[in-house]
């Protein structure tokens, strides 16, 4: 048998599900208290008539991906952008004097900063004077950042360096 929708809008209310029965025939007492099952009854007919809905230029995909989209940019750019806004902040703060590690993980204390050529001389040798030249780009970070706060590391108690003979 073929399915042909328009027999079954046309007969809809009267037609009886062929093959129900050997279906529900392993359930034995159950098939013979089993309601006679019509098209009307499972409401098919509304929904044969239906004509079919437009496919979506976007496959359905729409909604996921802008779902993904957005949390990229909260869980990667965002963050990124905070940290980029940090370090220009950071940069445009130096001034003499500042502690400060370079990318290549020298310390050093900035003795000289010539904004318009982009360079920063440190002074990396108390003992010699010793000093450098590098860019601004290679500022990594303060090196008062690095070092824990000895006053809390401590519980602010102070130490007797001395010892008592």
């Amino acid at each position: 048998m073929t399915f042909n929708p328009a027999y079954l809008i046309a007969n809809g209310p009267n037609l009886q599900l062929e093959g129900l029965d050997r279906l529900l025939a392993p359930f034995g007492a159950l098939a013979s208290k089993a309601p006679a099952l019509t098209a009307s009854s499972l409401q098919l007919s509304p929904l044969l008539a239906q004509d079919a809905a437009p496919p979506s230029p976007f496959g359905g995909l729409f909604f996921p991906m802008m779902m993904v989209m957005l949390l990229a940019y909260f869980l990667l750019l965002r963050p990124q952008q905070t940290k980029a806004r940090r370090y220009e902040e950071m940069l445009q703060n130096l001034k003499e004097n500042d502690q400060v590690v370079t990318t290549g993980g020298i310390y050093g204390v900035i003795t000289n900063i010539q904004r318009d050529a982009e360079r920063v001389t440190l002074r990396v040798d108390d003992a010699t004077g010793a000093k450098i030249r590098v860019g601004i780009w290679a500022i990594s970070h303060m090196a008062a950042d690095d070092k824990p706060d000895k006053a809390a590391s401590d519980g602010g108690k102070k130490t007797d360096t001395k010892t008592k003979k």
